[in-house]
């Protein structure tokens, strides 16, 4: 997919009531910066399918075939936003 992430800080998972996947790092040019996807938003469900640990993350991911397309849920600013985005190889 492009990024890099990591678990949102306990203090802050609790302020906002997440516990979900803060992207870290864009690969410039990648497939996750194409969609649209930045550093800093936090992802909370591919697929439908809720995100708590970045392990959940790439398990989903895992199984998917280059090419395949997937609906990323993010948060970004306290805005829910819906972003496509293209499987592509790892780097």
């Amino acid at each position: 997919m492009g990024v890099s992430f990591t678990i949102i800080r306990p203090e802050l998972a609790e302020f906002f009531s997440l516990k979900d996947v803060k992207i870290e790092g864009i690969i410039e040019g990648g497939l996750a910066e194409e969609a649209g996807l930045k550093r800093g938003d936090i992802i909370y469900s591919v697929n439908g399918k809720k995100v708590n640990m970045p392990q959940e993350l790439q398990a989903l991911i895992l199984y998917m075939q280059i090419g395949d397309k997937v609906e990323v849920k993010i948060i970004r600013d306290g805005k829910e936003i819906s972003y496509i985005v293209k499987i592509g190889k790892k780097p």
